[in-house]
């Protein structure tokens, strides 16, 4: 009798730990995606929906936790956003990068950003060094101005002349 006493209890416990990971990995779990099927369509996944986004086969893409950003196969920067796809430029940009909650991309001296909830142009002159974190953007003008963006906003910070000795974290510069 003991014995399935704490058999019981062992069981209750375990329970209760294997529903509460299952709970947890439900709310941390990745909210979009992209991949490619076995004809190399490309579909993305975001809000419980499969799309299919592209019939031929793309370049690369970049996902995060609320969009899919990718290169279609004529050179186009697309965005995958609330089951909807948008082009964001029609040009392939030189360097993208995606984290969390932004997607920052160049090409030549501009600067564009994703930032949720629309894209749109950082700054036009660019030295072509910036660096992303999680919720902000650390970029050097043409005038050797340190810049961050974050919040929709951009702030000054300071005339810099060393040019590659800045650094960033995901919230901090």
């Amino acid at each position: 009798l003991y014995s399935q006493i704490i058999k019981r209890k062992l069981y209750l416990k375990y329970s209760i730990y294997y529903l509460i990971l299952l709970i947890s990995n439900e709310l941390c779990s990745q909210g979009s995606a992209g991949y490619y099927d076995d004809r190399n369509f490309f579909y993305g996944y975001t809000d419980g929906a499969i799309t299919k986004l592209e019939y031929i086969k793309i370049d690369t893409f970049f996902s995060a936790r609320n969009y899919v950003a990718y290169l279609d196969n004529v050179g186009n920067f697309k965005l995958f956003y609330k089951n909807k796809k948008y082009t964001i430029i029609p040009i392939p940009p030189e360097r993208i990068t995606a984290t969390n909650f932004l997607l920052a991309y160049s090409r030549g001296t501009f600067l564009g950003v994703f930032n949720g909830k629309e894209s749109k142009r950082l700054q036009n002159f660019v030295t072509g060094n910036y660096k992303v974190g999680d919720s902000l953007i650390a970029f050097l003008d043409n005038f050797n101005m340190l810049k961050v963006y974050t919040f929709d906003t951009i702030q000054d910070l300071m005339l810099f002349t060393a040019v590659d000795s800045f650094d960033i974290s995901d919230n901090m510069v």
